[in-house]
């Protein structure tokens, strides 16, 4: 198991992911599997008995990699992983929902992951989610769009526009400009939610927007 001093974990995210892994593996037809369902699920309770979630999370992440599902912060797949110098803070409401939100320039790309902030190891939280998820992306550019202070009715439009080019890339990109706290090392691994460019001040920027499976102080 790699070590690693972990910032987010995000436990759904995980766990969802492990369950799908594992129920798609292939029952051996031999009498090492078992000679009955119920002496199988015994042997898989055995197996898995004393996992962690770190340790779950390395083989989710290990058999992302096996399948080819994560890429680069330069060329992402479903998953991306990267690291670099970012700043991190929780924005957001009791009221409307917290998100924890990660933000750097990696790779000549703006990076932002957010995530339900119950999924910080530092702090408290419920297995009881009554607000919608802050991975998902309406929730998340809401979030970002509030602290970013793209107030004008042009750029709601937009946002609230679908097909509006690049307004999702805008709110991300101020949203990353906006975001104070400390900057630290990170690396991460992250669900690709939003990739796109936006042109600030004749110059264009290329974003990209994801939901953290984990974000660790990189050493």
């Amino acid at each position: 198991m790699l070590l690693r001093y972990y910032y987010y974990v995000s436990t759904t995210k995980v766990r969802m992911l492990s369950d799908q892994m594992v129920s798609r593996r292939p029952v051996k037809r031999s009498t090492e599997a078992g000679f009955s369902v119920k002496l199988f699920s015994a042997k898989r309770t055995v197996e898995t008995a004393d996992d962690t979630e770190a340790s779950l999370l390395d083989r989710v992440i290990e058999q992302l990699h096996v399948d080819g599902e994560i890429g680069t912060v330069a060329d992402p797949a479903g998953y991306f992983h990267g690291q670099g110098l970012m700043r991190w803070n929780v924005i957001g409401t009791p009221e409307t929902g917290l998100a924890a939100v990660f933000a750097g320039e990696i790779e000549g790309t703006t990076v932002v992951l957010g995530g339900s902030d119950r999924h910080l190891l530092s702090a408290p939280g419920s297995d009881e989610q009554s607000l919608p998820s802050s991975s998902l992306p309406p929730v998340l550019l809401d979030r970002l769009e509030t602290m970013s202070a793209l107030e004008d009715e042009r750029t709601r439009g937009l946002i609230d526009d679908v097909a509006g080019s690049g307004s999702e890339a805008e709110t991300v990109f101020r949203a990353a400009e906006a975001l104070d706290g400390p900057q630290q090392p990170l690396e991460f691994t992250a669900t690709t939610l939003h990739e796109g460019h936006v042109t600030v001040d004749g110059r264009t920027r290329r974003v990209l927007l994801g939901s953290p499976l984990y974000v660790a102080l990189r050493r």
